[in-house]
């Protein structure tokens, strides 16, 4: 939040000053000097807007992280006042985007939507488990608020819960495709995270946790197809994902075993162009 409100001061104080000079030298240049000093004491006062903003973004910063809050967001009674952060929790565990759009768009409503509670888990992988596709947009989006002054960060895709999962995790073991593809999306995401078990997203996406075997293989197919997919990663079993169990799945059995086929004929055919 401190970052937020360094940018805030920064380009208030510019625009004003901006206002300011080139105000001057316009009543200058028009020999209007009986108004410079009416209007310098106007732009003055003008120059407390920005303390305004501050105060009130500051205001907001400080009731966003409260440690004597409740930490159970998810049963709040509704008698507890709740930080723009919780609300948006809140919000997404009932799947309200109308909520979650007011409350990243509103101008002075301080949220941080990598706040994280219970079990270390954000906005973001909540939305991502339970498939809300339409918030998992709106929290990969940036907003500008405080009169247009400062542009907020969007959720980050890499955050890890106490147990070592992602968003990304949560999406691939449902099977929420269009998920699914919005993080594979972000440049930033790292789809070879490990999570406490040495599981990555790939594993997840091959246990029997989805709802269908089309949307599990299709989730697969996605991952394989990320440019920095690693599959030889092994988790604290010390088994890759070649190595699962998949006899549920002749389908997708087939098509790991195309994938590593593709990958030997493709460093065979770059090993014959070196030569």
């Amino acid at each position: 939040m401190f970052g937020i409100i360094n940018v805030l001061k920064k380009y208030a104080l510019k625009m004003l000053y901006v206002v300011n000079s080139s105000l001057e030298v316009f009543l200058v240049n028009k020999n209007q000097m009986g108004y410079v000093r009416s209007v310098k004491f106007v732009l003055n006062t003008i120059r407390l807007l920005p303390l305004v903003v501050l105060c009130i973004s500051t205001y907001g910063s400080v009731s966003a992280n409260p440690p004597e809050k409740v930490a159970s967001v998810s049963n709040h009674s509704g008698s507890e006042e709740l930080s723009g952060s919780e609300e948006i929790f809140l919000a997404t565990l009932k799947g309200d985007t109308e909520e979650v759009e007011r409350l990243l768009t509103g101008h002075f409503i301080s949220v941080d939507v990598n706040y994280t509670f219970e079990q270390g888990t954000t906005p973001l992988m909540v939305a991502s488990a339970k498939g809300f596709t339409d918030i998992v947009e709106l929290l990969l989006d940036r907003y500008y608020k405080f009169l247009f002054l400062v542009r907020t960060e969007k959720a980050d895709v890499n955050l890890q819960d106490d147990t070592g999962k992602t968003a990304l995790m949560y999406a691939s073991m449902y099977g929420h495709l269009d998920i699914v593809s919005l993080l594979l999306d972000q440049d930033e995401i790292d789809v070879n995270i490990q999570d406490d078990m040495g599981l990555t997203a790939l594993m997840y996406a091959t246990l029997e946790y989805t709802t269908s075997e089309n949307r599990l293989k299709e989730t697969v197919r996605m991952l394989l197809n990320h440019k920095n997919i690693n599959t030889q990663l092994r988790n604290i079993d010390g088994n890759t994902i070649f190595d699962f169990d998949m006899d549920y799945s002749i389908e997708l059995l087939e098509l790991l075993n195309k994938y590593l086929e593709d990958k030997v004929t493709n460093t065979s055919r770059i090993a014959k162009f070196a030569e």
